[in-house]
């Protein structure tokens, strides 16, 4: 009896070290990272309820003017099924005249998001090209299809403003 209890007391040891070490090492292994995510309103800018949401991770806190940064950006909880052409970041330091305007990933083939489905949409880099430190807005665009009742409508969706940290 006695080295029944003291062969479970050793492996129930064992196996708590395993999950420990198994905490531990697979995120490193898999270089898994910790992220916090933003998420904000998407729709037509018309409208007052949100189409789907857009979540994104910049990947610093606060950024230096010349500096490169980049985003990675989910759609997620579309209404309806959706078919992205392209998406893009602007900046308020950005020229504010057509597509150029934007940090974009563009695909060759449009990414299809099912309805209440969550899609990793991509890596936007972009450039710092501002020289007054401060709180800097900006916003996402989508241009997609939509799909509604069988039929497919054209749209651009876009996000409220919000603010990134450029250092002096």
């Amino acid at each position: 009896m006695g080295s029944k209890g003291l062969t479970s007391a050793y492996l129930v040891r064992v196996a708590k070290l395993l999950v420990i070490l198994s905490l531990i090492l697979v995120p490193i292994l898999l270089n898994v990272e910790r992220r916090d995510f933003s998420s904000l309103p998407l729709g037509l800018p018309s409208e007052e309820e949100a189409s789907a949401f857009l979540e994104f991770h910049f990947n610093k806190d606060s950024y230096r003017a010349g500096e490169v940064g980049y985003v990675d950006v989910w759609v997620r909880d579309p209404n309806s099924n959706i078919s992205i052409v392209w998406f893009g970041i602007h900046f308020d330091w950005m020229e504010e005249v057509g597509k150029s305007a934007f940090h974009k990933v563009a695909f060759n083939e449009s990414l299809f998001v099912k309805r209440g489905g969550k899609e990793y949409l991509g890596r936007v880099y972009f450039s710092v090209d501002c020289t007054s430190p401060g709180n800097h807005s900006f916003f996402f665009w989508i241009e997609l299809w939509r799909e509604e009742e069988g039929s497919w409508y054209e749209e651009i969706w876009r996000t409220p403003e919000s603010k990134v940290l450029v250092e002096g």
